[in-house]
């Protein structure tokens, strides 16, 4: 059964306006007098017919007045319904029907003069001391004060006004530095091939990413993390075991190059995980290619091999045509054909172009078996014995 139907009176829009706005009756009185309904009841008889809780009050009426009040004489919610004779809620109904912005909780805790149950908490000299001079955790200054949880800390900061870290920053602040090295030939060369960037959120401008790179084998990594991390490469590199799906669920050992989070790092990684791409990796428009680019790019994802032709209904092995392929199809065609063409005009004796595979972007940049000497004259020999094996 409909309220309409269970309880005429309070589909009577004038009889409802009368009792609640003029006589001031409260939502429980109103659903005794119509014969014991819920206060459920006169809340959507009261919302059908847009009877709001404001034209109780006259002042919660003149938005001029609520304004001075509110935003120029800084009162609070509670300040201005013990003014009007009202609860809090309608005079927060008020300020959202006249679309005045109501404050956060930090910002109506300073003006309600908020002070923390914790007595250093409210000595600013003391939180600026130790949070920006002395660099301390809102989870040290925790434990000195005394309070509860960090959070304590962080509230009695933006009470103040002293600027919160963000996450990273407070990750980075006084950690031991890794020594890393931003070498851009190197990572650029490493992020054509297997390497990547991870952040712990793609879309924050407060959230810094580190460099990985993994490999199976252990020199190649080891040769890597020398140039980026030349004191403390050591630390840097992780053994761990991989399923890998794709070759019958093996286990495999790898090795595993990880930096710490670096603000530095984060321009770099707006440019290969732009937000247009959905955060997916691709070869930005103004990488520049040399050969310490191609080698690094070359040991990730390159390949060599001899050719081996059909001669007289026998397998024969041609010598000295060797043909040289990048594994770039995760990249679009359109970026493939960008690469190609920045090879070449760094080194006009190189003339790159793509082959046709079944499966990524349907592309992968290859080398023509004439040129594949001067290729390797151009990056040098192998760096680490592991991977000898692609110079032929």
């Amino acid at each position: 059964m409909s309220y309409k139907n269970k309880y005429p009176l309070l589909s009577n829009e004038c009889w409802l306006r009368q009792k609640y706005v003029e006589e001031k009756f409260t939502t429980k009185e109103i659903a005794k007098l119509v014969g014991g309904s819920t206060r459920e009841a006169v809340f959507y008889s009261l919302k059908k017919f847009k009877i709001d809780r404001v034209f109780r009050f006259p002042e919660l009426q003149n938005k001029e007045w609520l304004y001075q009040k509110y935003e120029i004489e800084k009162q609070s919610t509670p300040g201005i319904a013990e003014l009007v004779g009202c609860s809090s809620g309608a005079v927060a109904n008020a300020l959202k029907l006249f679309r005045i912005k109501i404050r956060n909780i930090s910002d109506a805790r300073i003006v309600a003069g908020f002070e923390s149950h914790y007595s250093k908490l409210n000595d600013a000299n003391w939180l600026r001391e130790k949070y920006i001079t002395e660099g301390l955790s809102t989870k040290k200054i925790c434990k000195m004060s005394g309070a509860k949880t960090p959070n304590s800390v962080r509230q009695s900061l933006i009470r103040y006004g002293i600027p919160v870290r963000s996450i990273s920053d407070g990750l980075t602040l006084n950690r031991e530095d890794d020594g890393f090295t931003l070498d851009l030939d190197v990572i650029n060369g490493c992020l054509l091939g297997d390497g990547f960037l991870g952040v712990w959120n793609k879309q924050s401008n407060s959230s810094y990413p580190c460099f990985c790179k993994k490999n199976i084998y252990r020199d190649h990594v080891e040769w890597v993390g020398k140039i980026i991390f030349p004191n403390n490469w050591k630390t840097r590199i992780k053994k761990c075991e991989e399923w890998r799906p794709k070759l019958k669920n093996k286990k495999y050992i790898i090795y595993q190059l990880r930096s710490l989070s670096h603000k530095e790092l984060l321009p770099l990684y707006r440019k290969w995980y732009p937000e247009q791409s959905g955060f997916k990796k691709i070869v930005p428009a103004d990488i520049e290619i040399n050969e310490i680019v191609l080698l690094h790019w070359f040991l990730d994802d390159g390949s060599s091999h001899l050719r081996i032709r059909k001669y007289k209904n026998h397998w024969t092995q041609k010598k000295k045509q060797i043909r040289i392929v990048f594994c770039s199809e995760s990249f679009i065609k359109k970026d493939q054909e960008m690469l190609c063409d920045k090879i070449h005009k760094q080194f006009p004796v190189l003339t790159p172009n793509l082959h046709k595979v079944k499966f990524g972007a349907g592309y992968r940049i290859g080398i023509p078996q004439s040129q594949a000497q001067t290729f390797f004259d151009i990056i040098g020999p192998s760096p680490v014995p592991s991977l000898g094996y692609k110079w032929k």
